[in-house]
């Protein structure tokens, strides 16, 4: 067998969806090498591509690959837990942050050493010198080997897939076509605003996963003595749940709460706005719905008082605009909001 002519490559990307072009890329890097590291991470990520999903879409494709998919609240419990202290970069940050960010998931996360990075870029090159550098970077010559720049091979970008009302089913794997497709629908609100009844009954009317709150669940379980770990517990499981029901979907899932909520409760029982917390409660849906305190209170034990549900209200209007996430208000009754919300999510289901 005639020897590779790497021993460890490198392709990163956002995989947001992963598509034939992508595909395309990292068989070429497993063509030349023994072994390949895919690196994928996105701030902001975009719904229906968590990085577990990422995780779970490559791992598939590429079974032999080590695969590091992470997101914003990975890398802030790691700087909680550990001697890590980048923040992960956003997507707008300029190229040495993210090389930098790069190289130190390499060496210092995965404890590895690379020969080549592969890419369809045109910052291959600083990249590789960026790896190469004794001071930043391995300190030996680091390869770029450049496939398929101009799209003349596959013409797909993750940005086309995510713009295009039906993407083009021969530029993407079916089974990851049909799990991107995935439209994620979050209610929010303060408490005795209705979002649970109403996730409730629209999972119904669609004969569609539903993602309930576990943070009730396990406020029940504690008999409400919860602490900040808990807080941390509830947004993993609550997105975990989402993307395990993202898998069991035909067009929709229906989230009763996101992680938004978890950070509302974290500053209002705690008095702390935790990063982690802050990190997983940037995580983004096709439609976010709040639900109006428009309902007469009604106490079931669990809740507390009128002047605190207006409060969570404002409060949510205050944070979904500083997080810069576009939400739709429901007002009214139960018929009402649901005749709303069918009408405005059926509009754009592939």
């Amino acid at each position: 067998m005639t020897p590779k002519a790497f021993k460890c490559g490198l392709v990163v990307g956002k995989f947001s969806p992963l598509h034939k072009g992508h595909e395309y890329l990292i068989q070429h890097a497993f063509d030349q090498c023994d072994d390949v590291v895919i690196i994928s991470y996105s701030r902001p990520e975009f719904a229906s591509c968590s990085s577990n999903v990422r995780e779970r879409w490559i791992k598939a494709r590429f079974p032999s690959a080590i695969v590091l998919s992470i997101d914003a609240a990975t890398v802030e419990s790691w700087r909680a837990d550990s001697a890590w202290t980048l923040e992960m970069p956003r997507n707008t940050e300029g190229d040495q942050v993210h090389r930098q960010f790069t190289y130190s998931l390499i060496a210092k996360k995965l404890g590895l050493k690379i020969d080549a990075i592969f890419t369809s870029e045109g910052y291959g090159d600083g990249f590789a010198k960026f790896l190469s550098d004794r001071t930043l970077g391995f300190g030996y010559h680091i390869g770029h080997i450049c496939v398929d720049l101009n799209r003349e091979k596959v013409p797909v970008s993750g940005s086309l897939m995510r713009s295009s009302p039906a993407p083009n089913t021969d530029l993407i794997d079916d089974e990851i076509l049909i799990d991107f497709s995935i439209q994620k629908i979050c209610f929010l609100g303060g408490e005795s605003t209705g979002k649970s009844t109403l996730s409730q009954v629209l999972s119904e009317k669609f004969k569609e996963p539903l993602v309930a709150e576990y943070g009730r669940e396990l406020w029940e379980e504690k008999n409400g003595d919860l602490t900040p770990g808990d807080l941390i517990d509830i947004c993993t499981v609550q997105t975990s749940r989402e993307d395990i029901a993202q898998q069991k979907a035909k067009n929709f899932i229906f989230c009763d709460t996101s992680p938004l909520t978890t950070l509302c409760y974290s500053e209002a029982l705690f008095h702390q706005r935790c990063n982690v917390i802050n990190a997983y409660a940037e995580r983004p849906y096709h439609h976010i719905f709040l639900c109006e305190p428009d309902f007469p209170f009604m106490q079931d034990g669990t809740r507390r008082d009128d002047d605190f549900r207006l409060l969570q209200h404002n409060w949510y209007l205050r944070e979904l605009a500083n997080k810069n996430m576009d939400f739709i208000r429901l007002s009214g009754s139960i018929s009402q909001r649901v005749e709303k919300v069918t009408s405005i999510i059926t509009k754009q289901s592939f």
